[in-house]
């Protein structure tokens, strides 16, 4: 089963939770690291569970949070390579092992399986995701 909230959604800030089965996914932390493990505490999950946090451009609203995040956190962060190069002097102090680096296609984690696809926005790359687990879909496409 697949749930979802939004965290954040706007200018001022982008955030969606993501549970599928044991999975616990955040699409972009665009919020200060505060604000996002205040927003998970009011549904009623924690930072520490998280599993993945999949970014889907670099503009500051959609990654404000992750630098903190993930240097008190440990999950595997998925973005292009694009993406990486241009956030690498804020992201020097996390594993290279941490990274997973995507691209248009299908991705599975589990019995998860995602479909990263690109969207047209003024950002070096952007992408759009859905998450299908047992027969139920999500679509997250910003900006």
């Amino acid at each position: 089963m697949i749930e979802y909230c939004s965290l954040a959604s706007g200018s001022c800030g982008n955030s969606h939770y993501i549970k599928a089965g044991q999975l616990d996914i955040l699409v972009d932390v665009g919020m200060s690291a505060k604000y996002i493990r205040e927003a998970l505490g009011q549904i009623g999950e924690s930072m520490a569970d998280i599993d993945a946090v999949f970014i889907t451009h670099e503009h500051s609203d959609h990654i404000k949070g992750l630098a903190v995040l993930a240097k008190r956190f440990d999950f595997r962060i998925f973005m292009s390579h694009s993406i990486y190069r241009l956030l690498q002097e804020q992201l020097s102090h996390i594993a290279p092992e941490r990274f997973v680096f995507i691209e248009d296609g299908v991705l599975e984690l589990g019995d998860l399986k995602i479909e990263i696809f690109s969207v047209s926005h003024d950002a070096t790359q952007t992408f759009g995701f859905t998450f299908e687990q047992a027969s139920k879909k999500i679509g997250i496409a910003t900006d």
